[in-house]
């Protein structure tokens, strides 16, 4: 609901209706101007952001935005308190943690500084049971708040657009090859590739929260908990507690490896330093996948351009702005470039989302991927009988 760019989620009333930002076949001076205007806006945005979280009021906000993504999610007929009633009846919470973490009463000392941020205005960030608790209604919540014509699927459809629009920029995976989930969360986006890519042996997301892989851990033994789709694939999947930028996981054993809206909760350093891993990761011919928030689309466009409405975003994504100020320039694909891959295409994923496939050079041989092996169908769609 956040992204949506309604300032009224905190209860406020603020005009997004302001002149778009130039586009980039516009004169020289003209681009660098609106770019020094977002430069501008994004410092000022940052300072009001830090001082929005500081004050007294703050609270009062965040039960705002939390009973608005609730009602939100009643409008695709989402009950969000009962979705989250079912996960804490499982029970065993202070069990499954230690399962992740091998110690009792554990404490985040040893994490990064940045990854303790109170990201999504959960006073603890995602290192609370209740963001981890919560995440699979919020992403059906904001599904519904993006794309209001599908309902309870709107996550279903964005979602679904970031598996077509990977595979039409080819990332493939080749038969019995691994998939790895960076950032994974509980786990929606990493059952959701062992689906879109049943060729796949194994599939493992890695996220750096020990709530959310326990959660996840547990969600594949509860199966009343998930849909038919992903009960079927979860033999599949398996979830690993670890830091994305050094998984520990084999050199050159992943034939896709993959980012779903994880890089805009990260520093720059940081990205460029997942980058390098996930390139460390890949096979030749290899596929590291991207959905990210897109700062140039005209909806982020005129939010930006509100430095109001783009500090009340900011307060709630620590690291927004800096995400925003690489994605719209030409750095994101230079950090790309630097990590090692030397083809990169982006394309629109939904009206605010994109979808980028950078491949690690080298041949990926799919001759004998499922359905295009020889002796099956040729692409007229007869098998080869002439020899």
């Amino acid at each position: 609901a956040f992204f949506a760019g309604r300032a009224d989620a905190f209860g406020v009333s603020v005009s997004l209706r302001s002149p778009p930002r130039p586009l980039r076949h516009r004169s020289l001076a003209s681009t660098q101007m609106a770019e020094t205007t977002a430069d501008l806006g994004t410092r000022i945005g940052g300072a009001v952001a830090s001082f929005i979280v500081e004050s007294p009021v703050y609270p009062t906000m965040v039960k705002k935005a939390q009973q608005t993504m609730k009602d939100t999610a009643a409008l695709g007929g989402i009950d969000w308190d009962e979705e989250v009633e079912k996960l804490e009846k499982l029970g065993g919470w202070d069990e499954a943690l230690e399962s992740v973490t091998g110690v009792p009463n554990w404490t985040p000392d040893q994490l990064p500084d940045y990854f303790k941020q109170k990201f999504h205005a959960y006073g603890e960030g995602n290192l609370c049971w209740q963001a981890a608790k919560e995440q699979l209604v919020a992403g059906k919540a904001v599904g519904v708040r993006n794309f209001p014509m599908y309902g309870a699927g709107g996550e279903d459809h964005m979602r679904g657009k970031f598996e077509s629009t990977i595979q039409r920029m080819g990332a493939f995976v080749e038969d019995g090859g691994l998939i790895v989930d960076l950032g994974c969360g509980t786990g929606t986006s990493t059952r959701r590739l062992a689906a879109a890519y049943p060729e796949a042996k194994e599939v493992v997301g890695v996220d750096l929260s020990p709530y959310f892989i326990a959660v996840a851990r547990r969600l594949a033994d509860a199966p009343s908990l998930l849909s038919a789709t992903e009960q079927e694939v979860s033999g599949r999947v398996r979830y690993e507690w670890g830091d994305a930028t050094k998984t520990g996981l084999e050199d050159g054993s992943a034939s896709l490896v993959s980012l779903c809206l994880m890089i805009h909760e990260m520093p720059a350093a940081e990205t460029e330093v997942l980058f390098k891993e996930a390139y460390r990761l890949l096979k030749p011919g290899g596929s590291l996948a991207i959905m990210e928030m897109d700062p140039e689309s005209p909806g982020f466009t005129r939010l930006q351009q509100n430095p109001f409405i783009f500090s009340l975003i900011r307060s709630t994504e620590p690291f927004l702005g800096e995400y925003f100020a690489l994605a719209s320039s030409p750095e994101l694909s230079d950090m790309l470039q630097r990590s090692g891959f030397n083809a990169i295409r982006r394309m629109a994923c939904t009206g605010r989302h994109y979808s980028l496939v950078a491949v690690k050079g080298g041949e990926a041989d799919c001759r004998f991927k499922a359905g295009a092996e020889y002796g099956a169908p040729d692409f007229y769609g007869e098998a080869d009988t002439h020899m």
